[in-house]
């Protein structure tokens, strides 16, 4: 159970990766009559996006272009870091409990 608690942080960001490359898997700006999400990403592209936040606002503060290649790995390391909290965590108050 623990190992898959400690990989989901890494599975959501392959999870964003995938979505970043279906056609039109997310809209930012509709067109015309078209509805201002896309139904069928729509409900994982929002919570991905809860999820990356602060990873986003720091990149986009010192950096950047979003969505870029340079957005991709601080997104990855963000993930990886959010892991090893996790993980630390579990160790701290599985420790904690004997």
């Amino acid at each position: 159970m623990k190992k898959y608690i400690v990989a989901l942080p890494v599975i959501l960001f392959l999870l964003f990766w995938a979505i970043t490359f279906i056609p039109n898997g997310f809209i930012i700006m509709s067109e015309g009559n078209d509805p201002w999400y896309t139904p069928y990403t729509s409900v994982t592209f929002i919570f991905l996006s809860i999820f990356f936040y602060p990873a986003t606002f720091v990149f986009e503060l010192f950096a950047g272009k979003t969505l870029g290649t340079g957005y991709h790995l601080v997104v990855f390391i963000y993930s990886i870091a959010f892991s090893f909290c996790i993980n630390k965590g579990w160790k701290y108050f599985e420790r904690k409990s004997k």
